[in-house]
């Protein structure tokens, strides 16, 4: 959701983006929006936040800048998009485009453990307590496919994603 009612001055990076709401919610993608992936850029810098999508995302991170076209419209606009919420729209089509460009790691300039957690698979309970608890989390990744989750602790993902362990807790208790 759009943070429509600040004028305060953004932390965004003014490398990729002028103003604060450059950077598009995914709502804006509704069902009948033709739309394509068309290029991205990496903000490397940690010290950046993008605000205007709910929960914010902090830096470094992805954005896709996306061409779309709305039903009865004859016109094509361009809009900046987080990577999250485009893999949260259609996983496919992000997949697609980073196998054409011959895959993410290749096409995005962050090292290899600069991550963001897109969602919790399944949990499991462990038998030995490590220090960190007795229960993981498998976590999917921003811009990879579910085969390439990876076990977290989930005192981890709670104390560094809480909105994630939230929205995990609240499916979980729904589903029982």
């Amino acid at each position: 959701m759009p943070n429509n009612n600040t004028d305060e001055s953004a932390i965004v990076s003014q490398t990729i983006t002028q103003k604060i709401r450059d950077v598009s919610p995914a709502s804006i993608l509704e069902d009948g929006v033709e739309w394509k992936i068309i290029d991205h850029e990496t903000e490397t810098r940690d010290d950046v936040e993008i605000i205007t999508v709910e929960p914010n995302i902090q830096g470094p991170y992805v954005l896709l800048r996306v061409q779309l076209k709305k039903p009865d419209s004859r016109h094509t606009l361009v809009h900046w998009f987080a990577e999250r919420d485009i893999h949260l729209k259609n996983e496919q089509k992000l997949l697609s485009y980073w196998q054409k460009h011959r895959g993410r790691q290749n096409a995005v300039e962050l090292p290899s453990d600069v991550v963001h957690l897109l969602r919790i698979i399944k949990e499991k309970d462990v038998k030995k307590d490590e220090g960190y608890g007795k229960k993981k989390f498998l976590m999917q990744f921003v811009g990879c496919s579910k085969s390439e989750a990876q076990w977290w602790w989930a005192s981890t993902v709670k104390e560094a994603y809480i909105e994630l362990y939230e929205e995990w807790v609240h499916r979980a208790s729904g589903s029982n």
